[in-house]
């Protein structure tokens, strides 16, 4: 990853004035995975890295990790001011629950491989709310196999429905393989400002 790396998500770095632009589409997270940034990054980006990459980052300024809730159950380290959840229907029961719930620092990102991914997704949100735990929700989907127009079509009512109904803080489209970051990040936006909720 490199700085120009960082325009398809917003962010455009001046060389004569030494400083970061940001686009009215700047993503306020990335999610990088197993790589690395060895370079200054903007002031308003942060970024979320694989628990174990992170480990390595985690002294770096604006980095945080995104642990499986296998991991986070299991008490690894964690980041003391925001740690990102990786989280299925199946994951939670009634003791990671009452975990979330009395951590200030855990954002769930929920995802979903259901063939109805949108209901389970909300089925889960209602238990949250059930149980009286208003953890942020980042609500999550990967998509492969499509064409660009099928993602935005998948995206929009996947997503979308949920954000309509109130359900949701965010989301974190994972276009395996379909179009390009810059394409995915749009998308993104799309979807927060149709919802109202950007």
């Amino acid at each position: 990853i490199t700085p120009a790396s960082l325009f398809s998500w917003g962010y455009a770095y001046s060389v004569p004035l030494d400083k970061w632009n940001l686009a009215d589409q700047a993503c306020d997270y990335a999610f990088i995975g197993k790589h690395r940034i060895d370079f200054e990054i903007p002031g308003t980006l942060g970024i979320v890295q694989e628990h174990a990459t992170w480990l390595l980052d985690r002294d770096k300024e604006r980095h945080y990790p995104q642990v499986s809730a296998k991991d986070y159950r299991s008490g690894v380290e964690l980041h003391p001011r925001l740690n990102f959840v990786h989280c299925t229907l199946k994951d939670v029961d009634a003791a990671f629950l009452a975990q979330v719930k009395n951590d200030p620092t855990a954002v769930l990102l929920l995802d979903t491989w259901n063939d109805h991914g949108m209901a389970e997704q909300r089925r889960l949100i209602i238990e949250l709310m059930q149980q009286d735990c208003d953890v942020p929700v980042i609500l999550g989907r990967a998509y492969g196999d499509i064409s660009e127009e099928q993602l935005q079509l998948f995206s929009a009512t996947d997503l979308g429905a949920l954000l309509l109904d109130g359900l949701g803080d965010g989301i974190f489209i994972a276009p395996e393989g379909v179009g390009s970051d810059a394409s995915a990040n749009r998308l993104a936006f799309g979807i927060l400002q149709a919802t109202r909720t950007r």
